[in-house]
């Protein structure tokens, strides 16, 4: 199961980039997930910082095969 690494980070305002998410807003937030032992980091806008983690991670950045993996090589250890 996916799960925030640690709180989001505010990124400088001079900071010019894109939402990872929408790619439409300006980035605010830097934010970090573990799914297992993969660490995932994103830069996203206020409004994709409300998406569900579990919905970000298989929709946005495309990794719910890889976390259902890690959870399934998990469980028959």
């Amino acid at each position: 199961m996916a799960m925030k690494a640690e709180s989001p980070k505010r990124l400088p305002a001079e900071l010019n980039i894109s939402c990872y998410a929408c790619e439409v807003q300006k980035a605010v937030y830097l934010c970090r997930y573990a799914v297992g032992e993969l660490a995932v980091q994103v830069c996203l806008c206020r409004d994709c910082m409300k998406l569900d983690t579990n919905h970000l991670l298989k929709n946005t950045i495309g990794i719910q095969e890889h976390a259902s993996q890690l959870a399934s090589d998990y469980l028959s250890e």
